[in-house]
């Protein structure tokens, strides 16, 4: 395995993102990265404020302010068993709006990270159909 999972190298917890980004999980099932605010807190409270039509809430998981960050964060919801494209688009995402400085082989290998790492949950977790 590499022993620096982060394809940003000894310069990801360098490279900023502008503006640093919320990445939230949704009550439906989702995964977002939106934008921060000057107001994290009141966004916060908007995001997790309950759906009036079930009850449950968005989540928001973490507040990423560098690449390095949202290397360590997307890696852990791959190992919690959330689905590889729905993490390589963030990766995408963050590199095309909030950190240009990130080159595309960085992201490529991040994404090819998020893959395995989210390979080797669903092979841990298979369950098998009973017959």
């Amino acid at each position: 395995m590499n022993e620096n999972p982060n394809p940003a190298g000894s310069t990801g917890t360098a490279l900023l993102l502008d503006p640093p980004i919320l990445i939230v999980t949704t009550h439906m099932g989702g995964l977002l990265a939106v934008p921060m605010q000057t107001d994290v807190e009141g966004q916060r409270q908007r995001i997790e404020t309950p759906c009036e039509q079930c009850g449950d809430s968005d989540t928001v998981f973490a507040v990423v302010r560098t690449w390095g960050e949202l290397d360590d964060e997307l890696m852990a919801l791959a190992g919690d068993g959330w689905a590889d494209d729905a993490l390589t688009d963030i990766a995408k995402l963050a590199a095309l709006r909030y950190c240009p400085q990130v080159d595309e082989g960085a992201v490529g290998e991040l994404a090819a990270q998020l893959c395995a790492r989210a390979e080797q949950w669903w092979n841990d977790n298979e369950t098998l159909e009973d017959e």
